[in-house]
């Protein structure tokens, strides 16, 4: 747990959801972190995961949305957790093995996946999902970066590296669906994405939540070299993260 600018952020380290309990929603207990003031998405479909707050595999032909439901906890500290995982069906030949490490800043997460994929999947990883006004929805986007607007609150989504592409996953008119947001009828969800086959890799994004436009900008790379990883922000200056399983991603 820790506070963010007034809100409460929990920070998901351990999760353990027994088959018998799937039935009540693994979405309450799965997903990466929870802030307060900011909700999340729940689903109608037991298959199909909701894809905010954290990383989820799609099977070949769009049938399953496969998200966390046990979660082992590899590290638990002040500024930064690890986490191992799988995206998985019981009964289904879809299986990705992920470990998960996340550090944080102010309003921002730094998050790295390490995955493991035994099969053709789609991996996406969501922002937050943010309730919104329809007819007050901005949104400012560049090849590796996305940030959304609506009535004072914002998420942002910035692709390090390993995703392909940003796509949106929004609900913003009836006709739209059934309401999937737990604060409001409507939401924006931006995605990072990437089409894997049978192999293993690394996936590193950056995604905020919050209302401060200056704190939501995208942040500069200044080097993504094994072991350690810099980055520079025009509000929240310089961060350094020296960790031995940092990956060389540039």
């Amino acid at each position: 747990m820790r506070t963010v600018a007034g809100e409460s952020e929990i920070i998901n380290v351990g999760s353990q959801i027994a088959s018998c309990n799937i039935r009540f929603g693994t979405w309450k207990w799965g997903k990466l972190s929870y802030r307060s003031g900011v909700g999340f998405l729940i689903s109608r479909d037991g298959d199909l995961y909701p894809m905010d707050a954290g990383l989820t595999a799609t099977n070949p032909c769009a049938s399953l949305v496969l998200g966390r439901h046990y979660t082992t906890p590899v590290k638990i500290a002040e500024d930064s957790m690890a986490c191992l995982y799988s995206l998985g069906h019981k009964s289904e030949q879809s299986q990705v093995s992920v470990e998960t490490r996340m550090w944080w800043i102010a309003g921002w997460q730094l998050i790295l996946h390490r995955y493991i994929s035994h099969q053709q999947s789609l991996l996406r990883h969501g922002s937050y999902a943010l309730s919104v006004n329809p007819s007050d929805v901005s949104e400012n986007k560049s090849e590796s970066y996305v940030s959304v607007f609506s009535a004072g609150q914002g998420i942002a989504l910035q692709n390090l590296g390993g995703f392909a592409s940003v796509t949106n996953h929004d609900r913003l008119a009836d006709s739209e669906g059934p309401r999937e947001h737990i604060q409001g009828d409507y939401h924006v969800l931006r995605l990072l994405n990437k089409q894997v086959k049978r192999e293993n890799g690394y996936l590193a994004c950056m995604s905020w939540a919050g209302k401060e436009q200056s704190e939501s900008v995208a942040w500069e790379v200044d080097s993504l070299s094994k072991g350690r990883w810099e980055l520079s922000h025009h509000t929240l200056g310089s961060w350094l993260i020296e960790d031995e399983t940092l990956p060389e991603m540039r």
